[in-house]
């Protein structure tokens, strides 16, 4: 985390001498998405169903960012179960497919406000990003203790985002 006035210009953004420069950008007035115009097409260039990776793809080789319709399938709950817990001291959310057994466990790492970079929510909600663009920004997919869902999101917000395997 950034502190100190030094670290900072005369409009609160970080200084360009500083390690995180470009890192995030500090935003006033509400905003939908960063970039104008927008571009549906950053990290995946294929379809839900065929996804393709891009280079702007934030995922290491060999993995990618999911799809809403793959992030949905952890809402399908006749073949996946869920339990909130805790593991290693981090809160959050196993999910477990009912047939394999196979499990994923997210942490509630709650989100960064677009407005100044804090932190939000942690331990208390997960907000994890899909590749699909929304109506007017992408989808991601939100959980907490009683509740998971697919919605759309503002992609001024800084979500986590859990890679899947390319097939």
């Amino acid at each position: 985390m950034v502190s100190g006035s030094q670290n900072f210009d005369e409009n609160g953004q970080i200084v360009t001498t500083h390690a995180a420069f470009g890192k995030f950008i500090k935003h006033e007035v509400y905003i939908v998405n960063w970039r104008e115009p927008k571009n549906n097409f950053l990290w995946n260039s294929g379809s839900e169903t065929t996804p393709i990776k891009t280079p702007n793809d934030p995922c290491p080789t060999g993995w990618r960012v999911p799809t809403k319709t793959e992030l949905n399938k952890l809402e399908q709950t006749d073949y996946v179960s869920r339990e909130w817990t805790t593991e290693n001291g981090i809160n959050g959310c196993r999910f477990t497919d009912i047939v394999s057994s196979n499990s994923l466990f997210l942490p509630a790492a709650g989100y960064r406000f677009y407005r100044n970079g804090s932190l939000g929510d942690v331990g208390i909600y997960g907000s994890y990003w899909s590749s699909t663009p929304g109506n007017t920004s992408a989808y991601g997919f939100y959980f907490g203790n009683d509740f998971s869902s697919v919605d759309d999101g503002t992609l001024a917000y800084g979500f986590s985002v859990r890679c899947v395997a390319e097939q």
